[in-house]
């Protein structure tokens, strides 16, 4: 459904390719995540892998300590700082909820 939604806003107007082949590339992977674990959850709990969980997680951690350092080395202002911390903040929600909740 995600994939015909996107072919048709693509058919409405102008889409920098770049952009359709990340979102293409993004739900591929979901999709691979989805089938690889099926109805069993991995051992993490959820759709990722540990690996995947801890990898992603390291990278999210060096982004948020680098711009940190940008900002605090003043290359980069608090606004753009508050931007990419948004992304990171995001991209660590995503990962979490990838994740079965072992407390309920």
């Amino acid at each position: 459904a995600a994939f015909d939604r996107i072919s048709a806003i693509k058919q409405s107007r102008t889409i920098d390719p770049k952009t359709l082949q990340r979102l293409k590339l993004e739900y591929e992977d979901r999709i691979k995540q989805l089938e690889h674990t099926g109805a069993e959850p991995t051992a993490t709990g959820g759709l990722f892998s540990a690996d995947y969980v801890e990898l992603t997680q390291a990278a999210l951690d060096a982004e948020r300590e680098t711009i940190l350092k940008l900002r605090n080395d003043r290359v980069i202002n608090d606004e753009v700082l508050r931007r990419i911390q948004w992304d990171i903040d995001l991209a660590e929600t995503r990962l979490q909820h990838g994740i079965a909740d072992d407390e309920d």
